[in-house]
């Protein structure tokens, strides 16, 4: 069983809402709403997400750097919470967070490439394509 993590306008884990519809390509498909990490990724997906505020704002990318607060702070209260288990997140949220973190891991390898091989660098990239890859999974669309 998943938490709602944040608002209260968020419904219980038992709550079935509506598939949301979204346009792709031409291509209509559904999703749900929300989608559940796993309670293993919560602690380094925060992590990451400090990361890559970081990154994006040192980049000069200050809007993009206030838009990873958002999973940031979902995550930030889970823990808080306790959560050990699945924590539900807004679907959108955590879309979001993988082409931010890709953005991120992105400009790390870029600095890398220029500075001749920065091997922190690749280091603090290959994390972020890690909880990428992580937040894929729990999306289903890895």
């Amino acid at each position: 069983m998943s938490r709602h993590i944040g608002t209260s306008a968020r419904p219980e884990p038992d709550e079935r809402r509506a598939p949301v519809a979204r346009c792709e390509n031409g291509v209509v498909t559904m999703s749900e709403p929300w989608v559940d990490l796993p309670g293993h990724i919560l602690g380094p997906s925060l992590t990451a997400a400090g990361l890559a505020a970081w990154v994006l704002s040192a980049n000069g990318e200050e809007e993009a750097a206030g838009a990873t607060v958002e999973l940031q702070d979902e995550l930030d209260e889970a823990l808080r919470a306790g959560i050990t288990g699945p924590a539900r997140v807004s679907r959108e949220t955590a879309e979001r967070a993988v082409s931010l973190w890709e953005r991120a891991a992105g400009l790390l390898e870029a600095w890398s490439a220029t500075a001749g091989g920065d091997p922190h660098a690749d280091r603090e990239a290959a994390r972020l394509r890690t909880r990428v890859a992580s937040l894929r999974r729990a999306l289903g669309s890895a």
